[in-house]
Parts: C-alpha cells; structure tokens; sequence
C-alpha cells in the first residue's frame, strides 16, 4: 500500500521532513501518521498538523475521521471491542484536534492564554483589508501632519523629501516595511551607526554580492578575447567590437579586485562592454553568439550571464555615488516617518483590542518560548 520511503516517513520514533511532488501522497502520509499517533495512546490535543488554507484543514479533518471510522471497523471485525471503543472514543473527540491553518493555531493559542500574551481575552483579528486600510491611514494622516508642522526645519524637511521623491515612492517604502516589521527593525538597529558606518556596510554588501562574483566572468572573457586574438579566425563585426574593448575589460577586473573600489568607475567600465555582449533586453547579440557556438566558446563568453546581467540590473539602478551623505540623511527620515506610521497604527490597535496576522503570529511564537505554556 505505502512506497518504502513513505513507510519511513510513518515511524513516529523520530523527527522528519519531507519533501515531495503535488499528488504524490504527502497528504496520505500526514493522515496516517496522525492516526497513528492516535492509536500509540499520543493526547489528540498533543498533536498539531498544520495547512495552508481552512479547506486543505478540513479535508484533511474529514480523512482523519474516515481513517479512524475504517479502523474502528476493522476492530469490530476482529472481534477487537476494547480497541473499538477507545477509536470510537478518538473519533468523537476529533472536533478537539488542532487541524488548523497557522494563523488559526496561533490565534487559539493566544485566546488561551491572553494573560500571558498580555492582550485582552475578547480581541479581534483584522483581516489584510483592514490592516491595509490601517496602513493608508496612518500614512496619509502622518503626512499631512509632517507637511503642516509647526517645527520650521521638519516641515522644511519633509517637503524637500516628498519634492525629490515624490509622495507615492514615500508611500510606497513606508507601506513596504510597515508589511514586514522585522525589516523595519533591521533597518532601525542600522541607522543607529554613522554615517561613515553605514556607507562601509554598503561597501562591503556590493562588494560580496556583485563585484567579487563578477571576477571570474570577466577573467574568462578576457582569456577568451585572447585566444581569437591568437587563432587568427575570420571575425565579425560584433567580435571585433568585443575585441576593442579588451583594453576596457582589462581595467574593469583591475578596479574590480582593488580592496576600496570605485565603484562610478566600475558601472561606467562594466556599461561599455555589457552592450558588446548584450542587447538592451538582455539578450545576447546574435552574431557574437553565433561566432561562440561555431568556435565552441559560446560557455567562456556566455557561461556567466545570468551573473553578468544580475550585475547590469543593479548598476543601472544606480543614479549616482556623489550624493551618500544626503541619500542617508533622506533614508533617516524615511526611515523616522516609517516608524512613527506603525506607532499610529500600533495605537489604533490597542483601542480596538485587535491584532492582525503577523501580531498573532509575533505573540504565539513568545507564548511558545515559555515554559509555563509549554509544559501546561
């Protein structure tokens, strides 16, 4: 009935994990590993299975009881009254079982527990609607007040930030992060630094995540270039344009392992030979690619494409490198307004006593760390 690895993934003796294509049986699996446990004498409020969504939650309660049902009657079969009994027992306390999606568990969890998670017993749970609707409020509201400050400098402040970059990309950052808090939290802990401490880290996130895999790419292509420099082969129009700017590629890996890069110099360096190589959708130019897969040198030039237009993306993303100190100075600001939209909204919840998805999740996982809870 079972394959052997879906037998091993039904011993209870231990913790798993498993990994498996749609409509392979993990459903099966997870149903029987349940009733298993049931059967073992494991307390069905001890047991909780996990979904994504209330249907998949109450298809997966219905197999239960339709599993427990089949192994009641085969105890009855065989002549098994004590055992049909307690499954009989198991299938009528199945309303009990925690078969719930993760915000439903937590939220049980909390309603049991609203002392320790420090929220009043009759709270509520806002729906993303709502909690959206929170977040345009608060922004809304927050700039307007900004706008009309009776603080000279802030108001001053606020309509330089919202001239240069306009109301809806203020927006758009601050309903960003009020979405994942634990960003805004990161981000918080960052701007504590200086000025000069925040530009390093920045440095060094560039530097790891896009020059340094970069190298290699540009090592290849230059040994390459060589090469048909050396082969004498007839070239086309596109190779030769390759061609002339090996002297740029040269200084491009140059720059490029120094320890403090420029990186203006690397964008400006790396921009004229991307467009020898690729065309303005990314693709690459079809004669260059023709003379490589006719040479078989089609994986030295292109091999590292997606590192080379991963590259490209971010550096044309990039306005400029001159004008740090007054992009952080705007950064605090945002990062300032951000933070006091979400005690706006914080607020509002504590007078409707409501707490949307990520609060239920945030307080279940502080209820789960006691061990008061834990071992009630």
């Amino acid at each position: 009935m079972y394959t052997r690895e879906q037998c091993l993934a039904l011993l209870t003796d231990r913790h798993i994990a498993v990994t498996a294509n749609a409509g392979s049986g993990k459903t099966t699996v997870l149903v029987e590993r349940f009733v298993r446990l049931l059967l073992q004498g494991v307390e069905i409020g001890s047991i909780v299975a996990i979904t994504f969504t209330r249907k998949a939650a109450a298809e997966m309660r219905l197999r239960v009881a339709v599993r427990l049902e089949q192994e009641y009657n085969a105890m009855l079969t065989i002549g098994n009254v004590r055992m049909a009994t307690k499954v009989r027992n198991l299938r009528e306390r199945l309303n009990t079982a925690q078969i719930s999606t993760i915000h439903s568990f937590c939220a049980n969890l909390i309603r049991n527990y609203p002392v320790e998670a420090k929220i009043s017993p009759l709270f509520s749970i806002i729906d993303d609607f709502d909690a959206n609707k929170l977040r345009e409020e608060a922004i809304a509201l927050l700039a307007e007040r900004k706008l009309g400050s009776e603080q000279k400098d802030e108001k001053e402040n606020y309509y330089t930030l919202f001239r240069i970059f306009g109301i809806d990309t203020i927006h758009s950052i601050a309903e960003s992060l009020l979405r994942n808090l634990e960003q805004l939290e990161e981000l918080k802990n960052i701007y504590t630094q200086s000025d000069e401490e925040i530009i390093e880290l920045r440095n060094n996130i560039i530097t790891e995540q896009y020059i340094k895999p970069l190298v290699p790419a540009l090592v290849k292509i230059e040994e390459t270039i060589e090469s048909i420099r050396n082969s004498g082969v007839k070239l086309n129009a596109d190779v030769q344009k390759l061609m002339l700017h090996s002297t740029v590629l040269s200084e491009l890996i140059t720059e490029c392992r120094k320890k403090e890069s420029n990186f203006a110099l690397i964008g400006n360096l790396f921009g004229q030979l991307y467009t020898t190589l690729f065309t303005t959708e990314n693709k690459e130019r079809k004669r260059l690619l023709s003379f490589a897969i006719e040479h078989n040198i089609d994986n030295l030039i292109y091999g590292e494409g997606k590192v080379l237009i991963h590259t490209s993306d971010f550096f044309s993303e990039i306005d400029g490198w001159d004008n740090d100190k007054d992009l952080l100075q705007y950064s605090r600001i945002i990062l300032q307004f951000t933070q006091e939209c979400n005690e706006l909204i914080e607020s509002e919840k504590i007078q409707l006593s409501s707490l949307d998805f990520n609060d239920v999740q945030k307080k279940a996982s502080e209820l789960l760390r006691s061990d008061e809870v834990r071992n009630d």
